[in-house]
């Protein structure tokens, strides 16, 4: 996360004011936020309460444009 140079404050609040949540097995969550045309994901193990990695995901912000268009 400090090589895409994303700040631990964004992670912070993409987990606990998320726009999205995703449980993808019971030791992986996926959370994702807008930041303005950015949406951050963060990938968390709630079982050792870890932050496995984040990343600005562009292709789930086209996929969220393209149903609003729906």
């Amino acid at each position: 996360m400090e090589e895409r140079k994303i700040s631990i404050d964004y992670i912070h609040s993409c987990i606990e004011n998320h726009d999205y949540k995703f449980i993808v097995k019971n030791d992986e969550l996926h959370f994702y936020k807008h930041f303005g045309d950015w949406v951050l994901k963060v990938v968390f193990n709630p079982s050792n309460n870890k932050v496995i990695t984040a990343y600005y995901d562009r292709s789930f912000r086209r996929r969220i444009k393209d149903e609003s268009n729906l």
